[in-house]
């Protein structure tokens, strides 16, 4: 008997039916002659639930020990979650979008469209990249480090209201957005200061403002300015006062005008400045208007003063030969 069991369990080892093969060797193959693997299918392996419950299809056990901690394949045709307390890769329908999803029990982590959007945290990513949370005020992406205690965070993403880059440490800057359109901007400040102290401020707009958060240029500056060099391009310049056609005011009128005004003609008055500020290089281009101005005058004074002093010289010429001529007569 044991032999006739021994012959039949041989023989069933050899059966080949059509292309499905079970080899000596243990192998199965389903749809090929020759399986390499203990089981190699050609064609379509079709594995679905015996059940409602929407279980995973195919599920990988990393160890012999117990049937939990499993990464399961899927194809979910509804809303409906997959194996309770597994991670599962799943390929939805057309009705949401063909998108696979990596989830755990009912809940997608992450989801891929078939318009390549990738999206963390949201079903329907419309950027390349999405990142939400629904929890107000925390951080979607952080990095942590420093010493024990001092619990720094680095390069984190707010939700809704701001981008920073923060800590709880001293010293640890971070930035923000206002929710006050009348401040929205980008703001550059230490962790834990209000928005109003921040040491550099970007208005939407694209004005900028250090120790301000009201910059009405592309650039204000609430403090002192230390550079090498400033450059300012300028539209025009003074010269045009030492041309022909210029009309160089007489020194009465200057005075006249000082004595009426209180400040030289083209220059701002003391209040005008307080309030407005200067602008370097125009202001630059009317003391230099003046300093050509006053140029022109120690010019005219200097020829004058020769002239002078030509006088003069002819004078004591005509002096010294009356002298002379006094000096013969009285020797007569």
């Amino acid at each position: 008997m044991k032999r006739i069991a021994l012959l039949f369990i041989l023989s069933v080892s050899q059966i080949n039916f059509g292309q499905n093969k079970i080899e000596g060797t243990g192998n199965v193959g389903i749809g090929t002659n020759n399986p390499s693997v203990p089981l190699d299918v050609i064609g379509t392996v079709k594995i679905q639930s015996s059940n409602s419950n929407y279980d995973e299809n195919l599920r990988l056990l990393p160890s012999l020990l117990g049937d939990y901690s499993s990464i399961a394949l899927g194809a979910v045709n509804g809303n409906s979650g997959t194996g309770i307390g597994q991670w599962t890769l799943v390929r939805y329908p057309a009705t949401k979008n063909y998108m696979f999803s990596l989830r755990y029990n009912s809940t997608d982590f992450l989801n891929i469209l078939n318009n390549g959007n990738v999206g963390i945290g949201t079903e329907y990513p419309d950027t390349r990249f999405s990142v939400e949370d629904n929890s107000d005020n925390l951080f979607v992406a952080s990095y942590k480090g420093g010493k024990v205690g001092t619990n720094y965070k680095f390069t984190s993403l707010r939700y809704g209201e701001s981008f920073s880059y923060a800590g709880t440490a001293a010293n640890i800057g971070y930035m923000s957005h206002h929710t006050n359109k009348t401040l929205s901007g980008l703001y550059f400040t230490n962790y834990g200061e209000s928005e109003l102290f921040s040491s550099l401020f970007i208005k939407v707009g694209g004005n900028v403002g250090i120790g301000t958060v009201s910059p009405t240029n592309k650039l204000d500056v609430n403090g002192t300015i230390h550079s090498k060099e400033v450059k300012v391009d300028m539209s025009g310049w003074s010269d045009f006062v030492f041309k022909k056609e210029y009309n160089l005011p007489t020194l009465e009128q200057v005075e006249k005008h000082i004595a009426e005004k209180g400040h030289l003609e083209n220059i701002p008055n003391e209040e005008e400045v307080l309030k407005n500020g200067i602008n370097l290089g125009e202001m630059n281009a009317k003391l230099l208007r003046k300093i050509e101005e006053l140029t022109l005058y120690m010019i005219q004074q200097n020829k004058k003063m020769e002239n002078q002093m030509n006088e003069i010289e002819a004078v004591k010429n005509e002096n010294i030969d009356l002298k002379k001529r006094i000096e013969k007569i009285e020797k007569k």
